[in-house]
């Protein structure tokens, strides 16, 4: 890993490896994050960050100016553009080199794909039932356990890892 986040004590922290230096990004003086838990965070392809908080919200934090802003939210299922998207416990995120992001639902047992910059949402793993069947199948129709992480690798192949079966799934 290049240039690793590390969350700590409700600040992001970045550790630059090249000279070593660990400086603070955010902290708890900022308003829009204050007493906010962090439970993820990954950049785009653009240097734009995205993080889950506490309030089921992705927020983005634009890489050209700094201003954060709201990119899906509050508790439960919903496909649909930005705002209207809404979340049950997002807990993973990731983001492919085509610059769709993913994230994984704790217990909505889904994985949500957002499409590029058009911040349009839709379900592409899982379907809310808690359970482990599918495999072989379209992923939509496949059932997830409590999915903690997601990750997209080189090739596009979507890594799922899997809390409550303690499996790790792959969708190609």
């Amino acid at each position: 890993i290049s240039n690793p986040i590390t969350v700590i004590s409700k600040e992001i922290t970045d550790i630059n490896t090249a000279p070593r230096l660990v400086a603070t990004i955010q902290n708890s003086s900022v308003s829009d994050f204050r007493d906010i838990q962090f439970t993820a965070v990954v950049f785009d392809t653009a240097g734009n960050w995205y993080i889950i908080d506490e309030s089921y919200l992705v927020r983005k934090v634009a890489a050209a100016t700094g201003i954060i802003t709201s990119v899906a939210g509050k508790f439960r299922f919903n496909d649909g553009a930005n705002t209207a998207a809404l979340l049950s416990d997002p807990i993973g995120l990731a983001v492919d080199a085509a610059g769709n992001g993913y994230i994984a639902e704790q217990w909505g047992h889904r994985i949500r794909k957002v499409i590029g910059n058009t911040e349009v949402f839709s379900t592409i793993a899982g379907n809310s039932v808690l359970s482990t069947t599918g495999d072989g199948g379209p992923a939509t129709a496949a059932t997830l356990n409590q999915p903690l992480g997601v990750f997209v690798d080189s090739s596009n192949n979507i890594w799922i890892a899997e809390g409550g079966s303690a499996r790790i799934r792959k969708i190609n």
